[in-house]
């Protein structure tokens, strides 16, 4: 299941920054570690997923990248720790994740999952920790960088 729901999620994500950025990217699933970005300042999307089953959605990239797809989205140069880089990068995680919520709701299982809305975090060194069961990783190459994506579902 989890599996099926990370490809959701990867392939919606390649679907939306293409189209917001003119700029294909590329995903498969690698070995889950959380963090998987170690150095420098990170920026990390967090949304709740509620339903038939729980669990989150972590979206992880180094600054460098969240200005970047911020830039592109926006048409305009911004400074690296400008809040419109924030905001971007919350409304880019709504559209790409209620986009995959939406298929995985329209598919066979048809399992009523929601969204909560999602937290943007930065920093150093942040530490995240997931004491969930399932844990799927995908990382997505875009315009010579990574995103990566940490699916994790509760256990029943």
């Amino acid at each position: 299941m989890s599996g099926d729901y990370l490809t959701q999620f990867s392939t919606s994500f390649t679907e939306v920054i293409q189209k917001m950025t003119g700029c294909s990217g590329e995903w498969q699933e690698v070995e889950p570690f959380l963090p998987a970005i170690t150095e420098g300042m990170t920026v990390v999307s967090l949304l709740g997923l509620t339903g038939s089953s729980r669990g989150r959605v972590v979206m992880e990239m180094a600054i460098q990248t969240a200005h970047e797809l911020a830039q592109l989205m926006n048409g305009e140069e911004l400074s690296p720790l400008d809040p419109m880089v924030f905001y971007s990068i919350t409304e880019f995680c709504n559209i790409f994740s209620g986009k995959a919520i939406t298929r995985i709701n329209n598919g066979p299982e048809r399992p009523g999952l929601r969204l909560t809305p999602p937290n943007v975090l930065v920093g150093e060194k942040l530490q995240i920790f997931a004491e969930y069961a399932n844990l799927r990783t995908s990382r997505v190459a875009w315009n010579n960088q990574f995103f990566y994506i940490h699916l994790c579902i509760e256990r029943s």
